[in-house]
């Protein structure tokens, strides 16, 4: 489930799960069946506009300072996937964020194509923050927030 209205009233967060259209991000290439709709991603808003990223030694730095659970970050140890492109940054590279454009990881970081390998997302493509998962268990949907960082 999304929170539409939310961004809105304040700018997204660190540590925000955001539901994002990847139109207009160029590093994405579209399914050939997604027929022309939209697609969207749900990543972890991880940087900001105008801070340096860098992952070095599996963990993650905004300006030089390490990020953690105080920052909305869970305790994940950020690899590289297998079979980077040789255009993507490898780590101990930095990412200079531009005004308007946010960095999004994977919490699965070694299988998750994210903005180490496509880039920024644009504020405008953000839809919302997610905050809850239906769930098909036993035949029936469920309603399930733990699976969302903060509704522990």
């Amino acid at each position: 489930m999304v929170d539409r209205i939310g961004y809105l009233l304040g700018s997204p967060q660190r540590g925000d799960l955001i539901v994002f259209a990847t139109s207009r991000i160029s590093g994405i290439q579209h399914p050939a069946d997604s027929g022309g709709d939209e697609v969207f991603y749900i990543m972890r808003l991880v940087g900001l506009p105008g801070e340096r990223i860098r992952i070095a030694d599996g963990k993650l730095f905004a300006d030089g300072r390490l990020l953690g659970e105080s920052d909305g970050i869970p305790a994940i140890h950020y690899t590289e996937p297998g079979g980077v492109p040789s255009t993507a940054k490898r780590e101990g590279q930095d990412f200079v964020i531009g005004p308007d454009e946010y960095f999004a990881l994977g919490d699965n970081s070694p299988n998750s194509f994210d903005s180490r390998f496509w880039g920024f997302v644009p504020e405008a493509n953000i839809v919302g923050r997610a905050f809850g998962i239906w769930m098909n268990s036993s035949g029936g949907l469920s309603f399930d927030l733990s699976r969302i960082g903060g509704f522990e």
